[in-house]
């Protein structure tokens, strides 16, 4: 949501038109008279840019606006989950990645982590392994982790961010996480 104030010289009403657009099509009030106006909006889109107008109108009709004005609302939403993550282990001394980036327009990176042990649980957490600074959303991507050692079980798992910077540390077998175990040669 978004907290919209104002101050009148005199006691007024409190109106509020807001939306995508210089036509608002949305408004929010109260009727009681006040000099310090505060309407709150709700229901509204993360990340998008807003328009606005305040209106007041005291005890005698007299109405008062504002010029249009703008916000942008914050994005606190993290891109969803890499689908499809798999590690396939059949070459010695390597691990083939596979796995889908979400379809969320506003996907940024993608990084694997890898570790021995337990799976990692955050895009801080482990080596990464490797990281797509401009990944594309919907994208099929896959990679080969050639840096491990022959017989060791690793631990992998893949995030994503977007363009707000949310990260989505979100961590589910066999969704976005799997194991890898490169072979012990002949």
């Amino acid at each position: 949501g978004a907290t919209i104030t104002w101050d009148t010289d005199e006691g007024a009403t409190s109106r509020v038109d807001y939306g995508t657009t210089t036509a608002y099509g949305s408004s929010a009030s109260d009727s009681t008279l006040v000099t310090s106006h505060t309407i709150t909006l709700t229901g509204l889109d993360p990340g998008i840019l807003y328009h606005y107008q305040v209106t007041s109108a005291d005890g005698s009709a007299n109405i008062a606006s504002s010029s249009d004005r703008t916000f942008t609302t914050t994005n606190v939403t993290p891109p969803a989950l890499v689908t499809d993550f798999s590690a396939s282990d059949s070459v010695t001394a390597q691990v083939d990645l596979g796995w889908t980036n979400p379809a969320d327009t506003d996907l940024a990176e993608v990084v694997v982590k890898r570790q021995e042990g337990s799976y990692p649980v955050a895009h801080t957490d482990g080596v990464t392994v490797y990281t797509n600074a401009t990944a594309v959303a919907g994208a099929v991507e896959s990679f080969t982790d050639s840096s491990v050692t022959a017989g060791v079980t690793y631990y992998y798992a893949v995030f994503s961010r977007d363009t707000a910077l949310n990260w989505n540390d979100t961590l589910t077998a066999g969704q976005n996480a799997d194991t890898g175990i490169s072979p012990v040669g002949p």
